[in-house]
């Protein structure tokens, strides 16, 4: 049975300017590879959608982000994964934070899915680290040095991340430098991680992933079920009537809260 338990919603957020050009069918294939294995999970109830990010006038004079719905249709996701263009840019860093800020807000999420995105490029955002008062780690010839033309920093990111109640997964396609630096922090401030976009390891990452999404879900139903019919009740009697620990149902509570399927 499929319901809101079962729901996965997830966001491709990709860079997609000139820099690019070496590694965008790499991206593409790998991408198609990670949607597969998504697709491959008949536990879950499925929806994918994309954005594209390139940067800020002057740098680039194309567009700064498009965004493409989630949507069941996976095959109209395969198709939009392989028009994307590597294109634009100009300095080195990109608009990161605008593509992960429009995920949030422009993507229509599903009030109770499990939310995942899956952040993809080879660049760092404009000024990383100068948010936290750090010459050490600014980016050479970065357009934009002073701050982000969106207002955003890494802090701020990923608390709209935090406040969607979402996990950022970071695939780098040039996992050195300042770019690993920049993605493990976004990442792994929302409770994601970061590794080098190769596909195996990508692969066993979302089969990793899915399978914890997965495992509890009919604990949390269990749960979900015992605090619609009495909101007021114990931990302990739960877990008692569950016939699992304080501990597990405790996580549980957690879950549900994060997807927003019971109040604080």
């Amino acid at each position: 049975m499929k319901d809101a338990l079962n729901q996965v919603d997830v966001a491709f957020v990709i860079d997609t300017t000139g820099s690019m050009g070496g590694f965008i069918r790499a991206a593409q294939d790998q991408l198609r590879a990670v949607l597969q294995a998504l697709i491959d999970e008949q536990a879950i109830d499925l929806r994918v959608g994309v954005v594209e990010f390139r940067d800020f006038p002057p740098q680039d004079t194309t567009f700064v982000t498009r965004h493409y719905p989630l949507t069941h249709d996976f095959e109209q996701v395969q198709k939009t994964l392989g028009k994307l263009q590597a294109g634009g840019g100009g300095d080195a860093p990109e608009a990161v934070y605008s593509g992960l800020a429009d995920a949030c807000s422009k993507l229509k999420w599903r009030p109770h899915s499990s939310r995942l995105m899956f952040l993809v490029g080879d660049a760092p955002p404009h000024a990383f680290k100068p948010w936290n008062g750090s010459d050490r780690d600014r980016v050479r010839g970065d357009g934009f040095a002073k701050g982000c033309p969106s207002g955003l920093d890494v802090a701020s990111v990923t608390a709209k991340i935090e406040e969607l109640g979402a996990t950022l997964f970071a695939l780098c396609m040039y996992p050195q430098g300042l770019v690993m630096s920049a993605f493990s922090e976004l990442a792994e401030m929302t409770g994601g991680r970061c590794v080098a976009a190769q596909v195996n390891v990508v692969i066993r990452e979302v089969e990793t992933l899915l399978k914890a999404e997965l495992e509890h879900v009919e604990l949390d139903r269990g749960v979900l079920a015992a605090l619609t019919e009495n909101p007021e009740v114990e931990i302990n009697v739960l877990a008692e009537s569950l016939d699992v620990s304080r501990l597990n149902v405790a996580a549980a509570m957690a879950r549900l809260g994060k997807r927003r399927l019971i109040g604080p």
